[in-house]
């Protein structure tokens, strides 16, 4: 501060964001971004680093917005799943679908990729494609049934979680973790009675891990 230290400089503007958000000092270190955005808009890094600043700050719209102008670039494909993520979060279930999709097409075996298209595609009531990619990816073992089973949860699709796991806790000895899964999601969905009746199966034996 006490220098003048360039603020068009990406190195410089990083320090001093850094140092801000290490002391707690959130609010001060946008208003620093906001203004070496202003100084260099065409310094890509400074533009990513802003639009990162925005999204933690809980300024989702705003981040999404200035992530729309970082669509070149050798981190293009990261710009764009991080675009996704945070269009999830705002409720724009069928322009992150679309984002995921061209992204799916460039990179299809990334895993997060194509987990958080299975619920763009059910938050954008397209159950049907969420469905055959959950089918994909498992055929294609980039995603175990728990992962899948948590993606049908963040897609607000319960029955259809609970119904991975208990194919998985239908075995003689299903995992511990999958059972207890299984019935923290039978009593979310009011089917209490199910919960103590796994518990009660699996008792035999998994003792007390049950």
């Amino acid at each position: 501060q006490d220098v003048g230290a360039p603020l068009d400089d990406a190195r410089i503007a990083l320090a001093w964001v850094q140092a801000l958000m290490a002391d707690g000092q959130s609010d001060k270190a946008l208003a620093l971004m906001d203004k070496a955005f202003a100084m260099a808009p065409d310094n890509h890094t400074i533009a990513l680093l802003r639009a990162q600043l925005l999204a933690e700050s809980g300024k989702t719209k705003d981040a999404i917005a200035a992530l729309d102008g970082l669509a070149a670039g050798a981190d293009a494909e990261q710009i764009a799943l991080l675009q996704a993520q945070l269009l999830l979060q705002d409720n724009q279930a069928e322009r992150a679908a679309a984002n995921l999709t061209k992204l799916r097409e460039k990179r299809p075996a990334d895993k997060k990729v194509a987990l958080l298209l299975v619920v763009a595609l059910a938050r954008s009531d397209k159950i049907a494609q969420a469905e055959r990619l959950a089918d994909q990816v498992v055929a294609d073992k980039l995603a175990v049934p728990m992962e899948l089973a948590e993606v049908w949860l963040q897609a607000q699709q319960l029955p259809k979680a609970i119904a991975v796991l208990e194919k998985e806790a239908a075995v003689e000895k299903p995992e511990a973790r999958t059972a207890a899964t299984l019935a923290v999601m039978y009593v979310m969905a009011g089917r209490k009675a199910d919960a103590l009746a796994l518990r009660d199966r699996v008792a035999k034996v998994l003792g007390p891990q049950a």
